[in-house]
């Protein structure tokens, strides 16, 4: 292992990965898959060697009927019972990064995890502690958050219910195509007149197209976009003109770059999909569309009650400062996801400026700094665009009024909000049983730091670096002129400069390091030696990729000073883990502990939520 900034971060939370797994966070599960069964077993028979039938393929093993029951009891602790229906959503709850495997020892260790956590929350309740301002704020900032779900979940999620007529309706359009063409207006007044102007016949579409359309590549005269399948449109933009019959116009709607206007100019009979191929997929789509739409309608009611108010300039400004590849990206394997768990530094003179105001108050971009370094950044959300920052800054601002909504309607009652409180409640007294009791007890000597660096020296490397050069071009020929002049002599940067003065944007110089990903890491750092250029393509779009290496950056030995944090750290982390031990061993003596964690492994684990 090679000790660069993030690895760093890496090793020390895997030193404590006891804790991290006994204080199950309280937050949605991510990332989770759903199971399905493995492709060579699709085809077979619905039925075991043995004959009895196959109910579904659970995680790769066919259920017929050996899972447990929800209510099964997999241990006790006191009075306390874990059933097979805690363990399955504790599982799910917890972070994935922190979740062992699905194995017979991962399951069996999360079992154990669990007894640890009901021991440790009885013993922290048992010593009293008083919760201090920071305890009270982070309590009620969590409370805040489950409250805002909760009402997400009842009265968006839950409301968002689908029909058979709903499906049936969309189904219908699946069976033919629709010749459109369009007007990009560049405004809503303006599309709305010229709307009534052709249905009132006072005015040609081809006239209309030709004195207010702003649109550039159209497929033909007139506006004409031609034959399109509902598939190829997005759900809400299939939603306002697919329905509509030869001649029909649509209202205008707000699209990127103005407001559009279609109409239907013809339509065919084609053949659909199978309904099971794609009801899964329409019911889907019909359930995010009318979340969004609540969703919208919530907003505008708190916002309406707050006279909550965004300044897009300060908004527009802001967010130029944010990292914009964290996400899943291409890689050699299939998707990587890419995680920048930076927070930007803006300049001190700009952290006053407010980003938005409500009758009694305001967020300034210090405090959207600080409510944004709070998410987990695998959780944190793309806002280094100007729509992205906007939804972010409302969703920090409105969250305690959504919470406050969530118990006008007694939404604070509800079980599951109650548990996650309590839970966090829990978790934040074993925070201070940790600290008195095993924190405060580890301590690492200079003599120990040093031998940790001699023995691991070999570890502590900076990871290497590459810089490349991406330049795009529309075709093969394009491409292969590039790789021409790049080999004449010309440089990358030379190529792009140039195509930028032609009011191109063409490329990129980049710099990778060994621990990132990307649609290139595998090109630039396994195959190109410096100076080696290649072309990657064709893309979806068509479109050619010259990739070039330009140079390497090998990584280098860290000094004991430059690894000093790093060491003290881990060393840290490795005491506390033992201490951690011997305080959980001397614990659960104290305890009525019972458990089968050979049951473990017929735990139907799938995530509940899927």
């Amino acid at each position: 292992m090679r000790f660069g900034a993030s690895s760093a971060r890496a090793a020390g939370s895997a030193a404590t990965a006891t804790l991290a797994l006994i204080l199950i966070s309280t937050s949605l599960a991510i990332g989770a898959a759903a199971p399905a069964a493995p492709p060579a077993k699709r085809g077979l028979s619905s039925v075991t060697a043995t004959g009895k039938p196959i109910r579904a393929w659970i995680n790769g093993v066919p259920d017929t009927g050996q899972f447990l029951p929800d209510t099964a009891v997999l241990a006790r602790v006191d009075d306390h019972a874990i059933t097979a229906r805690e363990y399955v959503a504790s599982y799910f709850n917890s972070y994935a990064e922190d979740r062992p495997g699905q194995d017979d020892a991962g399951r069996r260790s999360f079992l154990q995890s669990m007894i640890d956590k009901e021991v440790l929350d009885r013993t922290a309740r048992a010593a009293g502690y008083t919760p201090t301002f920071e305890d009270r704020v982070a309590l009620r900032e969590h409370t805040e958050r489950v409250l805002s779900n909760i009402l997400y979940q009842r009265a968006i999620i839950d409301s968002a219910s689908v029909t058979e007529a709903d499906i049936q309706r969309v189904y219908d359009q699946y069976k033919y195509e629709q010749h459109f063409r369009h007007i990009l207006f560049a405004d809503l007044p303006t599309a709305r007149r010229v709307r009534l102007d052709l249905v009132g016949g006072r005015i040609t579409w081809k006239a209309a197209v030709a004195k207010y359309s702003v649109a550039h590549g159209d497929k033909g005269t007139d506006g004409d976009i031609g034959w399109v399948t509902r598939t190829a449109l997005s759900y809400p933009t299939a939603e306002e003109v697919y329905a509509l019959k030869p001649a029909e116009i649509s209202q205008p709607f707000e699209v990127d770059g103005g407001v559009e206007m279609v109409q239907s100019v013809e339509r065919k009979t084609v053949t659909p999909r199978l309904m099971s191929s794609v009801r899964s997929t329409i019911i889907r789509q019909i359930q995010e569309q009318r979340a969004a739409l609540l969703s919208q309608r919530l907003y505008d009611l708190i916002a309406a009650q707050i006279g909550y108010a965004a300044d897009s300039a300060n908004i527009t400004w802001a967010c130029k400062f944010f990292p914009a590849n964290t996400g899943f990206h291409g890689g050699p394997q299939g998707l990587d996801i890419v995680i920048d768990e930076s927070v930007p530094e803006v300049p001190s003179t700009d952290t006053s400026r407010v980003l938005a105001h409500w009758k009694t108050g305001q967020i300034t971009v210090g405090g959207f700094l600080h409510a944004f370094s709070d998410i987990p950044p695998i959780m944190r959300p793309n806002v280094s665009t100007p729509d992205g920052l906007t939804r972010q800054v409302a969703n920090t601002v409105l969250e305690p009024y959504r919470a406050q909504a969530a118990r006008e309607r007694g939404f604070d009652k509800d079980p599951r909000v109650v548990a996650q409180i309590e839970m966090k409640r829990n978790q934040i007294l074993v925070d201070h049983l940790y600290e008195d009791s095993v924190a405060s007890r580890v301590s690492v000597l200079p003599a120990e730091r040093r031998a940790y660096y001699e023995k691991n020296k070999p570890s502590f490397i900076t990871y290497a670096k590459r810089d490349f050069a991406t330049i795009l071009r529309f075709s093969q020929p394009g491409a292969d002129s590039v790789v021409k002049e790049l080999k004449s002599g010309h440089t990358a940067d030379e190529i792009i400069r140039a195509d930028s003065l032609r009011g191109f944007k063409s490329g990129a110089l980049h710099q990778m390091s060994e621990d990132e990903h990307g649609p290139f890491r595998k090109l630039v750092f396994e195959e190109l030696k410096p100076g080696d250029v290649t072309t990657v393509g064709p893309g979806k779009d068509g479109g050619y990729a010259v990739v070039q290496l330009i140079s390497v950056t090998p990584g280098r030995q860290l000094s004991f000073e430059e690894s000093d944090a790093i060491v003290d750290e881990n060393l840290r982390n490795q005491k506390s883990e033992a201490e951690l031990q011997k305080l959980l061993a001397r614990l659960r003596k104290r305890h009525r502990i019972e458990q089968e964690p050979e049951r473990t492994a017929l735990v139907r684990l799938v995530d509940p939520t899927l």
